[in-house]
């Protein structure tokens, strides 16, 4: 994969990213259970890869 490809598959998550939440929270607490929510869903995408 070349360095352009890397950074066109980071802008296309970070599109995905601010559809997904278009109204980020301003806590703290609210923006970690975002973060947990995905890195359980990327968890479980990687589980069911194997």
């Amino acid at each position: 994969m070349t360095e352009f490809e890397v950074i066109q598959n980071i802008k296309e998550e970070l599109l995905k990213a601010e559809q997904k939440h278009p109204f980020w929270p301003d806590d703290i607490l609210h923006q970690i259970a975002i973060v947990n929510e995905e890195s359980g869903e990327a968890t479980r995408a990687a589980l069911q890869f194997q």
